[in-house]
């Protein structure tokens, strides 16, 4: 099977995904656009872009998990868009599979904005019991670290009124200036932030004081 159908002369690939049946694929690119496509033959099955507010561009991508489909795009406005691809799955009548692509904002279609000095130059991402972390390094080497948390009342417990759902967003200290970083994660339990520079030095800083309120700070570099 080989196939062209993306032309790639003005675009950088951000990510590639199939679901697991294999029948779907998607491909998401610095434009904020998400193309789905047929696996076997490349076709086009939709396209979805992505609400990046108008003069914003795309810096930096990071992505929860594979299972998740969650994803940060940090933007030159020092903002980061949060969103999320699936793939949904139904049966016909005939019971016949049907692979529904689509793109949901789990907390929001408002960018979340990290900093005022600069672009995001570097993103990380992570999701655990409804509690999102974004940490970023802008392109001046600031370091932010944010907690949201989804605004939780009587009627949103019950999904009444029908209003969109409010976040709260929490700053949370981070004594660091990063350097020329390359690449940052969070990892699945919110306990460590990794830097990594291009020639693989490792700092680990402890998130555990800062979700407590305190300085969080760089428990070990290797």
């Amino acid at each position: 099977m080989r196939y062209c159908r993306f032309s790639t002369s003005s675009r950088t690939l951000l990510h590639l995904a199939v679901e697991k049946q294999s029948e779907v694929g998607m491909r998401l690119d610095d434009r904020g656009e998400i193309a789905f496509f047929n696996v076997e033959n490349g076709n086009a099955a939709d396209l979805v872009r992505l609400p990046i507010p108008e003069g914003a561009e795309v810096s930096s991508f990071a992505l929860a998990s594979e299972e998740s489909g969650l994803f940060a795009l940090g933007l030159n406005t020092g903002a980061v868009l949060v969103a999320q691809y699936d793939f949904e799955t139904s049966f016909s009548p005939e019971a016949v599979r049907q692979i529904n692509p689509v793109v949901n904002f789990p907390f929001g279609t408002t960018p979340f904005q990290l900093f005022v000095d600069g672009a995001v130059g570097r993103v990380a991402i992570s999701e655990r019991r409804d509690t999102l972390l974004l940490a970023g390094v802008s392109t001046a080497w600031n370091t932010c670290l944010i907690r949201i948390t989804q605004q939780r009342n009587l009627l949103t417990s019950f999904n009444l009124g029908g209003s969109a759902p409010q976040f709260d967003l929490e700053p949370l200290p981070v004594s660091l200036v990063a350097g020329d970083v390359d690449q940052i994660f969070i990892d699945g339990n919110q306990r460590w932030l990794y830097l990594i520079t291009p020639r693989g030095r490792l700092s680990l800083v402890d998130l555990r004081p800062a979700l407590r309120g305190q300085d969080a700070t760089v428990a070990q570099e290797v």
